[in-house]
């Protein structure tokens, strides 16, 4: 028995498998027989946030890795980009790297 049913999962024509437990929740999200071919989440590195698989309809999974941003990075780009909107123009202050 399928804890995510296949006709539910392949309704979505992208599917994302952040680091999994075992090979087997990988296979839940990606299709079955992934982890086993080398695309298994369960080796992503738990410290490297962001990084997951990533299989569009039809394809094939690759390895991907998205922006992470801290709360205080994400605090201070919502401040540069307010500060843009009611000024109109960049602002002279930095952003952290």
């Amino acid at each position: 028995m399928d804890i995510i049913p296949t006709s539910l999962r392949d309704l979505f024509g992208y599917r994302a498998a952040f680091r999994c437990t075992t090979p087997n929740s990988s296979d839940i999200i990606l299709g079955h027989g992934w982890a086993s071919a080398g695309f298994n989440a369960q080796t992503i590195n738990p410290t490297t946030p962001g990084v997951f698989y990533l299989i569009a309809e039809g394809g094939i999974p690759h390895l991907v890795k998205a922006a992470y941003l801290t709360d205080a990075q994400i605090h201070q780009l919502v401040d540069y980009v307010t500060w843009i909107r009611r000024h109109g123009d960049q602002a002279p202050i930095p952003l952290a790297a």
